[in-house]
């Protein structure tokens, strides 16, 4: 799978922060390898501006359902320290509910 971030620039005012997004790319979930997705997410205060971490969260509860039991989650977050919320947790339909959990 190859996962991408996409920006999307304001063509309006050209001083305007971008807008992220993800771009999945891939072969169906039965025809491609096992996955293990780290993410590595800012939780500083600068990720209260224009609803960044907001953003990441949609963009992470979005590839969600792409996912399948093969696959595997690491969520860690930082700020002044860092701390490991998820470790290798396969995304299985009863983990799903754990992550978004912690994602939220």
């Amino acid at each position: 799978m190859n996962v991408q971030v996409k920006y999307i620039e304001n063509q309006s005012n050209p001083y305007t922060s971008r807008k992220g997004g993800v771009y999945l790319k891939g072969l169906k979930r039965e025809d491609r390898q096992p996955v293990h997705l780290l993410f590595l997410i800012d939780v500083s205060g600068s990720m209260d501006d224009e609803n960044r971490l907001d953003n990441v969260r949609r963009s992470m509860n979005f590839i969600l359902p792409f996912l399948t039991s093969e696959d595997q989650i690491s969520l860690i977050t930082f700020s002044d320290s860092s701390e490991v919320l998820l470790s290798k947790m396969a995304v299985n339909d009863t983990n799903k509910r754990a992550i978004e959990y912690k994602v939220g």
